[in-house]
């Protein structure tokens, strides 16, 4: 991220990022202020029915995205760092007799990269192309990217792990989301291949 930045002579660039959970099929911002009277004791409650769950929409222009999601600027990886460890502090977490500290959601992080900069235009020799005016045209010039990181959370086997009331409930709703992710990874393969 500084090297970015250190361009900035040549062109102005801005990240972003937010980090979501979902967690028993609600989506939950994990850089959001914490409501009012809830504490940051129990990891859980923030994906529990507590917790404000956001919605998916769709911009036509844009595509798809979590509507009212928080978006962070960064400035350097050491903040983008602080974030993620932030965010990653109110993930849902539980204990069941497979793991002392199962992570009970699936958390996506989301990197946004935007540059822009202006451009004269040129001609293959060299010479600067004009207008009718004879001065230098000027191109303006942007370009996105997007990195998504996603950290599923572990399926288990209920006869094993000891599941029962909300760890079974969530046991079920993350074994309902990996097949469900693995039917679409075997729909668009065979896409791509038929």
């Amino acid at each position: 991220l500084g090297d970015v930045y250190k361009r900035q002579k040549n062109a102005q660039f801005r990240i972003t990022t937010s980090f979501l959970q979902i967690y028993m099929e609600q989506i939950t911002d994990l850089l959001a202020p914490m409501p009012f009277g809830e504490t940051r004791g129990t990891v859980s409650s923030r994906g529990g029915t507590g917790s404000k769950s956001l919605t998916i929409k769709e911009d036509p222009k844009t595509g798809i995205f979590v509507h009212g999601l928080t978006l962070k600027k960064i400035r350097s990886k050491e903040e983008l760092l602080n974030i993620i460890k932030r965010g990653a502090r109110f993930r849902s977490t539980n204990a069941t007799t497979m793991n002392k500290n199962s992570s009970r959601s699936h958390a996506i992080l989301q990197v946004f990269v935007e540059q822009r900069w202006v451009e004269s235009g040129e001609a293959l020799n060299g010479d600067l192309l004009g207008d009718s005016d004879g001065k230098p045209t000027k191109k303006r010039s942007h370009r996105k990217a997007l990195m998504t990181i996603v950290d599923l959370a572990g399926s288990e086997r209920v006869s094993k792990s000891g599941s029962e009331g909300t760890r079974l409930a969530e046991a079920k709703a993350i074994n309902k989301a990996i097949s469900a992710l693995g039917n679409c990874i075997v729909a668009l393969s065979k896409k791509r291949n038929g």
